[in-house]
């Protein structure tokens, strides 16, 4: 049985997305658009096996999520129960426009996904490589209708084939519209945090900067609004 405190929190919604590579037909409609620079390796898009016990785990340690919202390119796990009032399937242009599809960049599917249709305010973004072992409460990820992060700082670097050219873009909106003193002041015990041990080191070879210099990305769940 759910956690009945968990009646008295907003409803928290899971979107996890998804591509099995292995798909001929898939695979057959990407080669259409592959350009010779582009990293066509068939790791990026590789499925284990394993996302079916992503979702044993979401059942058996977070029972009380309101949805889960699976985003696909039209591919179904064979193992997905389609009548769990739970399960949401979205394909991508149930909520990316025409003009942009076909995706198969990660980047791209994720960045809109809060225009997902019927999506609660509040959601946690899962890859489909984190997984839940151990049991968790809505509060593990919002607190007082906020979500949960760490404030680690740490200097962003422009590397190839990652995910920086998105984070640079993000910090520089963060510094037209914040004063790294003035978040330190306010938030000083958020930035440097017993709990961040070691990584509060990161924070510190910021400090010389007057601008954030960027934000520590754990490869974890994603708590957002």
């Amino acid at each position: 049985m759910a956690d009945m405190s968990e009646a008295k929190n907003p409803p928290v919604d899971f979107v996890i997305d998804w591509v099995n590579g292995q798909d001929l037909s898939w695979q057959k409609k990407r080669s259409k658009y592959l350009v010779k620079k582009e990293d066509a390796s068939s790791v990026r898009f590789r499925d284990w096996g394993f996302l079916k016990y992503w979702f044993r785990l979401v059942e058996k340690n977070a029972p009380w999520v309101h949805k889960i919202f699976l985003i696909t390119d039209h591919q179904v796990p064979n193992f997905l129960n389609l009548d769990n009032s739970k399960i949401v399937l979205v394909n991508h242009e149930d909520y990316i426009q025409n003009k942009y599809l076909p995706v198969f960049n990660s980047n791209s599917i994720e960045i809109g996904m809060n225009k997902i249709p019927g999506l609660s305010e509040h959601f946690v973004f899962f890859n489909d490589d984190m997984f839940i072992n151990d049991s968790v409460k809505s509060t593990d990820f919002f607190e007082n209708g906020m979500p949960k992060d760490s404030g680690v700082m740490s200097p962003q670097f422009p590397i190839s084939n990652s995910v920086a050219h998105n984070t640079m873009n993000s910090m520089e909106i963060v510094n037209k519209y914040f004063s790294r003193n003035n978040i330190l002041k306010k938030h000083f015990f958020k930035i440097f945090n017993w709990k961040y041990g070691k990584d509060n080191i990161r924070t510190l070879t910021t400090l010389p900067w007057k601008a954030v210099m960027g934000f520590y990305d754990n490869h974890i769940p994603i708590s957002l609004l």
